[in-house]
């Protein structure tokens, strides 16, 4: 086994070992905030553990997303239809998509035959384009989904109007971890491995992905899953990653971003020091009473 393997492995193993104690940490917690009523100080503690933890279910789902980048994990493949995957995909942003009013439009253009695609993952897929179509939008916006096929593949494309990607960002928007620096994307929370983890997903199963964007104006991802891929028996034939876009006269190369992952890190360093601070104080206020 290559060491790259090995790391992928211990890193899966490590982030699903990790499941067990945050379960018993969250039961505790739910214990404590139903256990009674609760001071001020006490209900402050409380609400700083619950958002610890979400904080570490995070960190332990990057790890088993990392790890599945990282590895050969066959797809789990079954014939399924996709727009109802859609339509389902679409129904688990409605809530989100409303509250910053961004309605949501689908179009198929043509009769989209079953295709044979691991749902999990390519739910996922659909998951994070949407998320991040109205993540991006602007108050009031609009996401449309399209869907097309021909006798090769079909193209499912979401397009939304919202801040855009800057020209010298596009060509690095699949690498993990890259965040754009467009200014507006500052304070939209993300781990830049969601479009990493698309593309990841899309070319294992035989398909490309590609964006158009214009800073201003909005961005369109699309992607294409072929109708005759070459499976056998369940397994998918992998297909290495190349560093360039699917699409000819569009920005390529690839670049191993780690900005905001080091970035993150040093705000939880942070965060951590901030609350033993606040704990501190607070110990000190009970010494003096």
């Amino acid at each position: 086994m290559s060491s790259h393997h090995f790391e992928s492995d211990w890193l899966h193993e490590l982030a699903h070992d990790l499941k067990t104690p945050i379960g018993v940490i969250q039961g505790a917690l739910e214990i404590v905030e139903n256990g009674g009523p609760l001071n001020a100080i006490q209900q402050r503690f409380l609400a700083k553990a619950q958002t610890g933890l979400e904080r570490i279910e995070r960190l332990v789902e990057r790890a088993l997303n990392i790890a599945w980048l990282s590895g050969d994990e066959p797809l789990e493949l079954v014939e399924c239809d996709l727009i109802v995957m859609i339509e389902d995909a679409i129904r688990l942003v409605e809530d989100v998509a409303e509250k910053r009013a961004v309605s949501i439009h689908l179009s198929v253009a043509t009769a989209v035959p079953h295709i044979k695609a691991d749902t999990l993952r390519l739910s996922q897929v659909l998951d994070n384009l949407l998320n991040n179509a109205i993540k991006y939008n602007r108050e009031g916006g609009e996401v449309h989904v399209r869907v097309a096929s021909d006798q090769r593949e079909v193209q499912v494309s979401i397009q939304d109007n919202g801040i855009g990607i800057p020209l010298e960002d596009q060509p690095y928007v699949f690498d993990r971890f890259f965040r754009a620096r467009e200014r507006g994307s500052k304070q939209i929370e993300g781990s830049g491995l969601g479009l990493a983890i698309a593309r990841a997903i899309v070319e294992r199963h035989h398909g490309r992905i590609w964006l158009e964007s214009e800073p201003g104006q909005g961005t369109t991802i699309h992607f294409t899953i072929p109708l005759r891929a070459a499976f056998s028996e369940g397994r998918d034939q992998r297909v290495e990653a190349v560093p360039q876009m699917a699409e000819p006269g569009e920005a390529t190369g690839l670049r191993q971003g780690g900005g905001a992952a080091a970035s993150e890190e040093r705000d939880a360093v942070d965060d951590a020091w901030q609350e033993q601070r606040d704990l501190s104080q607070v110990k000190a206020s009970g010494d003096k009473s």
